[in-house]
């Protein structure tokens, strides 16, 4: 079974996969063969701002024509240098870091604090969202319910139970409604 994917498809695509990058001013009328009103016009801008396509000349994007294997690498290789992970981390009960999953972390940049509060410091990224998962418990083999809580500093009540200066980021565990340290995995975006 073959599927085809235009480029016009293959733009919207992308930019739904990026709503939660903050938006940036779209150009306009940046390829002859992209209207304003095309309901793909937004998309195709936003990527070209964000430099995932160059078109296929100056002045052209070719928006009916079927994207090649190698377009749809370039566009994907240039989105994840772009928006991709900047860093990752699976963090264990005791805060300590396992560094064989972890990039850009280490026991430096993180320290358990109050209940159950892993407080994250001198990271040497920068971020601007983070996604938390959860682990299972394979010691008890038993699902427990547990919840994450995610805190930055200056932003309501977030980042209060870190005592060291500057905390970057607090995540707070609890483990059946009870705040009690749970190991879990965390990654950066920049």
């Amino acid at each position: 079974m073959t599927i085809v994917i235009t480029k016009s498809k293959l733009a919207i695509a992308i930019l739904a996969a990026v709503l939660v990058v903050p938006a940036t001013a779209m150009a306009t009328h940046v390829f002859d063969d992209v209207a304003d009103g095309k309901f793909y016009a937004g998309p195709v801008e936003w990527a070209f701002d964000n430099e995932i396509t160059t078109g296929t000349s100056p002045t052209t994007f070719s928006p009916e024509d079927d994207v090649t294997r190698g377009e749809a690498v370039t566009f994907l290789k240039r989105y994840h240098d772009a928006f991709g992970p900047v860093g990752h981390a699976t963090v264990l009960v005791d805060g300590s870091i396992v560094a064989a999953r972890s990039v850009g972390v280490t026991n430096a940049n993180v320290d358990l604090e109050a209940t159950s509060a892993f407080c994250f410091y001198d990271l040497d990224f920068e971020f601007t969202t983070v996604q938390v998962s959860p682990l299972y418990d394979w010691d008890n083999n038993e699902e427990v319910d547990t919840s994450i809580e995610v805190g930055y500093p200056d932003v309501n009540d977030g980042a209060t139970d870190c005592d060291g200066t500057d905390p970057l980021l607090e995540i707070a565990t609890t483990v059946d409604s009870t705040w009690k340290p749970h190991p879990f995995t965390i990654t950066f975006f920049g």
